[in-house]
């Protein structure tokens, strides 16, 4: 009988001191298994948990960026985990670490807020980096890298993690053209204008947000357009020149303090804001017969021959206040 000789045959090789070393058939078959299996393995035990970040607003980022992420929990079970987010920033390394506490996922997708996951202990590499965030909001124009860990709360084994590169390149705010500097108007349907955002996105997409709101008298403009009901607001606003709408809420006698927000409209996330300023609206008065003698006749002139002289502009709209009618006067 034929017999297949892999079956039977002993392979032999030599160990490093020169003696022979006798290697069994099946123990080959068995190192052959268990490095195809290894990979699978090493992948299960890595993506108990699928953590995927968000992207932050473009050109922006902040500690609270971290934590906008979907963890998917591949097991059959509720986990207890907590997180570990880093930020590096291209050519000065990790310049922050935050961990969460412990908190649990079910089974399938979870949606983070970031609540979940209060309180954070956030570490600051450089106090330069912690203090910008804390004044700004932000970090520093520059390319970072962000990372996020999920942990097993019960032996610190990692079971997912996601990275990915951001880049942070802040915006010039809007600045207001006119109505600005206690300038006042008495147009009913006044031009406001400001200058664009800058740099624009690469993609272009930008709107406006223009609010104006009533102040009170004395009222600082910063306190009223965060205290007082607005007094008229668009947030879609496409160009940098916008004319007050006809069908919008009329003018009254008073200060008004505006601003102009830029806004992605992909998202609706802030992307800069300009400073508040403030204009006077008051109705034009039309002069009375009387203040047009005593402007153009110092002296005064006998008032039937004045009355006569004007009877012709009586009912005739002005040529430079159209709508307006000029009033009749007698002694």
């Amino acid at each position: 009988m034929v017999t297949n000789s892999w079956k039977m045959k002993k392979y032999h090789t030599h160990s490093r001191a020169g003696l022979p070393l006798n290697v069994e058939p099946w123990m080959i078959l068995c190192l052959i298994s268990v490095m195809l299996l290894l990979p699978a393995a090493m992948v299960k035990s890595q993506d108990v948990v699928v953590v995927r970040i968000t992207p932050p607003p473009h050109s922006q980022l902040s500690v609270a960026d971290l934590w906008r992420i979907e963890l998917t929990n591949l097991s059959r079970q509720p986990l207890n985990i907590y997180m570990i987010g880093t930020v590096e920033r291209e050519g000065s390394g990790l310049i922050l670490e935050a961990r969460s506490a412990a908190f649990q996922i079910m089974t399938g997708l979870n949606r983070l807020t970031g609540s979940e996951v209060q309180p954070v202990r956030v570490s600051y590499a450089d106090n330069r980096y912690r203090d910008a965030i804390f004044r700004t909001g932000n970090v520093p124009a520059g390319d970072y890298l962000l990372c996020v860990t999920a942990f097993d709360v019960n032996d610190g084994r990692e079971l997912g993690r996601d990275c990915l590169m951001h880049s942070v390149q802040p915006f010039s705010p809007p600045s207001l053209v006119a109505p600005v500097g206690d300038m006042v108007i008495h147009q009913p349907y006044p031009v406001f204008t400001w200058t664009p955002l800058a740099p624009m996105p690469r993609d272009g997409l930008v709107r406006y947000r223009l609010r104006v709101v009533k102040l009170h008298r004395g009222q600082p403009p910063e306190v009223g357009l965060q205290t007082n009901i607005s007094w008229f607001e668009d947030p879609q606003v496409l160009q940098t020149s916008y004319p007050y709408p006809v069908e919008a809420r009329p003018f009254e006698a008073g200060s008004y303090a505006w601003f102009v927000e830029a806004v992605d409209p992909r998202t609706g996330n802030l992307l800069a804001r300009s400073e508040a300023d403030v204009f006077r609206w008051e109705p034009f008065q039309v002069p009375s017969i009387a203040d047009i003698t005593a402007i153009i006749t110092p002296h005064g002139i006998p008032s039937d021959l004045f009355e006569a002289i004007m009877r012709p502009c009586y009912g005739t709209p002005d040529p430079f206040m159209p709508g307006t009618v000029l009033e009749s006067w007698h002694e």
